[in-house]
């Protein structure tokens, strides 16, 4: 693991993006018309499932998918818990190509920003940056650097998204379409954006105390 420090990182462009994923759908053609054919003939007539039949099977595979879905985000949402979720309070993530982006949330005007690049496992923090993350007192910054980046690793999401400045929703996604969020319960909406934190919470279900999953 090796370790270097760049000052000119602060004039790079701080945007996050988010990896592209894609939903996967089943089809079922049903074919209820029935004619002869030269394998019909041949190997006799070729049988069909009546509609009657498939409706039953298409619910029972929707509840399950249902249910696979909630345990899964239960299982996130408990790995989350495990480490803490006051580790996210101010923190997000996210990957351009092989180079993955990390911020630090200080206050409205202050951030810290670093990377870490997949191709030559190093990470590249400022020198300044580094400075403002010891007075965060979360001891060794570049301990800590690698520590964060272990432990979201281990959630197996794309990006970590928040506002903290508008309103404090951590917001963990599994895709470009669908995240979990997370909302303090001692947090107080900002009322110039109250509406649109409760339109997208509302938009969701809630899946557990504090915990809303939301699929766009």
């Amino acid at each position: 693991m090796y370790w270097t420090i760049n000052s000119s990182i602060h004039n790079q462009h701080r945007i996050i993006p988010i990896t592209s994923a894609h939903a996967s759908c089943l089809l079922f053609p049903i074919f209820e018309r029935r004619h002869e054919s030269i394998a019909e003939k041949r190997y006799g007539t070729l049988k069909y499932i009546p509609m009657k039949h498939i409706y039953p099977l298409l619910i029972v595979l929707f509840l399950f998918s249902c249910s696979d879905n909630k345990k899964q985000n239960l299982d996130l949402i408990s790995k989350i818990e495990t480490i803490g979720i006051g580790k996210f309070d101010n923190i997000t993530y996210g990957k351009r190509g092989d180079i993955e982006l990390y911020e630090f949330y200080i206050s409205d005007d202050k951030t810290c920003i670093w990377s870490y690049d997949n191709r030559t496992n190093v990470y590249e923090l400022d020198s300044l940056d580094i400075l403002e993350l010891k007075k965060q007192k979360i001891g060794d910054p570049k301990q800590y650097s690698k520590d964060l980046r272990k432990q979201i690793q281990n959630l197996k999401i794309i990006s970590i998204t928040q506002s903290p400045w508008i309103g404090n929703l951590i917001r963990f996604w599994i895709s470009n379409e669908e995240f979990i969020s997370y909302v303090n319960p001692e947090f107080k909406f900002d009322d110039e954006y109250k509406r649109r934190w409760q339109d997208e919470l509302n938009s969701g279900k809630l899946i557990k105390q504090n915990w809303y999953y939301i699929k766009l």
